[in-house]
């Protein structure tokens, strides 16, 4: 019995258990370099007036906050794929969500 259950652990991690590592490991990748990226950006901007860096940190700011979530949504949603659980009824809630919220911005 514990022969079976080692083997089928052993046959999990070596399918799955890879699979999740590279995805977690491409997210920070993706992270890492989105986050240099940026980095740079901010040297080039110190260049300028005063009124542009402080639009330029608050733009900075945005695109940090929003590349760290999506990244994280985008590999969790992976990472569920993977352990074998259907995504699709939290992708149509998130759908149904986004509407709601876009249609309640059209009254402000």
């Amino acid at each position: 019995m514990t022969d079976i259950l080692s083997q089928s652990v052993w046959v999990w991690l070596t399918t799955h258990g890879a699979r999740v590592l590279l995805i977690l490991l491409v997210a920070v990748l993706i992270y890492r370099i989105i986050q240099a990226i940026i980095g740079r950006i901010r040297r080039v901007i110190e260049v300028g007036t005063l009124e542009h860096r402080k639009q330029a940190v608050t733009l900075i700011g945005i695109c940090q906050s929003a590349s760290f979530v999506v990244i994280v949504l985008v590999a969790s949603l992976m990472l569920l794929t993977e352990l074998g659980l259907d995504i699709t009824p939290l992708i149509a809630g998130a759908s149904i969500v986004g509407l709601a919220i876009s249609l309640g911005a059209q009254t402000f």
